[in-house]
């Protein structure tokens, strides 16, 4: 496994390098221990889980663990492994905020609570999205993500002044949009998934009418064409192997 992805690590370097030269590496390092550590405990948890974890990115201001599986995986498996990054982080903070300085404390808060912010791809804003799709399909929850991320960037940007902060925002802009593109591709994995392997859901769902759309995560679909109910695999083997 990559600790670091070369994307990201022109900003880690390029940042360590500053702190160094300005005499705040020291601090840095507290810093950017409680990323490690917070990153490592969702990785942990992946590999535990036995999902595919690609690589850990770091960043001057936080860390992403890149995880490369199905979407139509457990939703409280993927819950659990978001918790994991805090609870790790929490776990380490009690363990040692009493033999380090002042500023280990302040790092700790702002990450955890920088983090839990609802915006993606913070997990704040991965717990919100697996809250959207307990209540709305797939498509749709995946709509309301991207909206209220934006809607939650906007309002805290206008209440921070701080270059580093509308630098760590803008970066989460820039997410957003990727995200916003991927939507049409994330849409049919979704789709093409269960169409090819078998997963085993804990929900069944009836949708009258041949409504793709309205299928969720964590559920079985059944559909009403007029006559007879048809479960969703035979619908998509139609809809993928019968196109013209």
């Amino acid at each position: 496994m990559n600790i670091l992805n070369m994307r990201g690590s022109f900003l880690f370097f390029l940042f360590s390098f500053f702190c160094m030269i300005t005499g705040n590496f020291h601090h840095y390092l507290l810093f950017l221990s409680l990323i490690l550590i917070h990153e490592c405990g969702h990785a942990f948890c992946a590999k535990i889980l036995g999902w595919n974890l690609k690589e850990i990115v770091l960043y001057p201001f936080g860390g992403v663990t890149v995880i490369e599986d199905k979407i139509n995986k457990p939703m409280k498996e993927e819950l659990l492994i978001l918790l994991a990054g805090p609870i790790a982080q929490i776990s380490y903070y009690l363990l040692f905020y009493k033999h380090l300085p002042v500023s280990f404390s302040f790092f700790h808060h702002y990450l955890l609570l920088f983090n839990l912010l609802p915006i993606y791809p913070l997990d704040g804003g991965k717990i919100l999205n697996l809250c959207y799709q307990s209540i709305f399909p797939f498509l749709f929850s995946h709509k309301i993500l991207i909206f209220s991320s934006f809607f939650f960037l906007l309002s805290a940007t206008i209440f921070l002044h701080s270059f580093f902060f509308l630098l760590s925002f803008l970066f989460l802009g820039i997410q957003i949009v990727e995200e916003k593109r991927k939507e049409p591709f994330l849409y049919e994995k979704f789709l093409l998934e269960r169409t090819f392997y078998s997963f085993s859901f804990p929900f069944v769902k009836k949708i009258k009418g041949i409504h793709l759309n309205k299928m969720y995560r964590d559920h079985l679909h059944f559909f009403y064409d007029g006559k007879i109910w048809i479960n969703e695999k035979e619908i998509l083997k139609k809809k993928y192997f019968l196109k013209k």
